[in-house]
């Protein structure tokens, strides 16, 4: 039933004339790379850590961004220690 309702949404969403689609392909490594380099404000992104990222989030561009939302807020700390997340890269 929720199935069925949710399927009649999406349907009717479709039917509206502001309505487009777009598929989007996942980053290369450079794209992860230049991506980084925009988003932290910096311009020493190693070729081993895009590739790293690239390779642990698919290329998806909301990936890319999780993985350095992390990285963000290390950068506003007192403490200086690296995410976890991005510690075995």
């Amino acid at each position: 039933m929720l199935f069925e309702s949710a399927q009649q949404s999406l349907k009717a969403i479709r039917s509206l004339p502001s309505y487009e689609q777009m598929v989007l392909q996942p980053f290369t490594t450079a794209e992860v790379q230049q991506y980084m380099r925009v988003a932290l404000d910096r311009q020493n992104i190693s070729d081993h850590v895009a590739g790293a990222v690239r390779e642990r989030t698919g290329g998806l561009p909301l990936y890319v961004e999780q993985v350095m939302l992390p990285t963000t807020a290390f950068e506003n700390r007192k403490e200086k220690k690296r995410p976890r997340l991005l510690a075995s890269i």
